[in-house]
């Protein structure tokens, strides 16, 4: 890395650089998003069709070759997050366009249109009734939002720099964020109030996780580290730092037995590590470029990638063997669900669209 690189990160993202692969770095391009940025907008694309995979002929990637599903219209932004609801029957997604919709999973109609943000919508997360909405954003604040009315019921604000992810626990009492001001916030969902902050990432947080049983918050950051905080008491602490990515960690995950958190990163790789030991379990290999979201299906047995080389991967949690690679976006893709069954992959990317995969039905393969 040349000072010269390092001094612009710093100008651009407000943070100190890490000392990463050359290799793995995004393109940096001019951002209208001021202090704070720790995400560049876009990778430097091959020349030629932007829709041709990245693999060479003959790697032996299986590549999957079902047609792709039909697009989901409507964003009129980057579709930064996408997530099921708890009985698989609604998906929520917010944008750049700033807003956040509610489709029907099944007919891919969109049922509601919330706004209020003023600036890109990167995270959403629904209640397991399915009648709130949590959403992060750029503008700095988190919202809850009456999904029936599509109407805000409450505004939390406190961080300093934008929200780049939210999560909820899984009895809907406490909210969890985590911005590019280098922190993670626990809300009372009730009252607004902050129970914690919690200090330690030297990078913006990409993404927090609770584990289902609400012990155990996770974060992964800019600064490569993923941190596992204890929040079993109303005031949570930090338990344990997970290292070992040697490149932005961008997205987290518990499995549903919270034994085990999945990570991804820009250093390409979908790790899976024992929560009790903090050592890795799997390096899931495969993705061509920077590994943008992850999810784990309910039952463990599979995970889910999304990344900037416009591929969705499938991998079988227990081997570290891709399943699946899903071709059909045209850029990037950013965020990645799994229904609430495993049955369903949800896909979101900055062509501004949605696309549900079918992954329970046995696979057409090319090798």
């Amino acid at each position: 890395m040349t000072e010269e690189w390092r001094k612009g990160v710093e100008a651009i993202f407000g943070q100190t650089a890490p000392s990463f692969k050359k290799s793995s770095l995004p393109q940096l391009i001019p951002s209208t998003e001021g202090p704070g940025v720790d995400v560049a907008e876009g990778p430097v694309v091959p020349a030629g069709d932007p829709a041709a995979p990245y693999e060479e002929p003959g790697s032996g990637v299986p590549r999957d070759l079902h047609p792709p599903p039909p697009p989901l219209h409507g964003h009129d932004g980057g579709v930064m997050s996408v997530v099921f609801s708890r009985d698989g029957t609604k998906i929520v997604s917010g944008s750049k366009d700033n807003t956040i919709r509610v489709w029907d999973a099944s007919t891919g109609q969109v049922q509601k249109v919330l706004e209020g943000h003023s600036r890109k919508c990167t995270s959403v997360a629904i209640s397991g009734d399915g009648s709130w909405i949590v959403s992060g954003s750029y503008d700095k604040t988190v919202r809850i939002w009456d999904a029936r009315t599509g109407k805000v019921q409450r505004v939390l604000e406190g961080h300093s720099r934008p929200v780049k992810t939210v999560a909820l626990s899984w009895d809907g009492s406490r909210i969890c964020s985590g911005s590019s001001d280098n922190t993670v916030r626990v809300w009372e969902r009730s009252t607004g109030v902050v129970q914690s902050v919690l200090k330690g990432h030297t990078g913006g947080v990409h993404s927090v996780a609770f584990s289902q049983d609400g012990k155990w918050i996770a974060s992964g950051a800019w600064d490569t580290t993923l941190r596992v905080w204890d929040a079993s008491l109303t005031t949570c602490s930090l338990h344990k730092v997970l290292r070992g990515h040697p490149n932005a960690v961008s997205s987290v995950a518990f499995s549903g037995d919270g034994t085990r958190i999945v990570s991804g990163s820009y250093d390409h790789t979908v790790r899976i590590w024992d929560l009790s030991t903090g050592d890795v379990m799997r390096n899931m290999e495969g993705h061509t470029y920077l590994v943008t979201s992850i999810a784990i299906s309910r039952d463990g047995g599979k995970v889910v990638s999304g990344s900037y080389d416009k591929t969705v991967r499938v991998w079988d949690a227990s081997t570290g063997e891709v399943q699946r690679v899903l071709e059909g976006h045209n850029d990037t893709i950013r965020s990645v669900a799994f229904s609430p069954d495993g049955r369903r992959v949800a896909s979101g990317g900055d062509y501004n669209t949605i696309r549900i995969w079918d992954v329970g039905a046995p696979a057409a393969l090319s090798h």
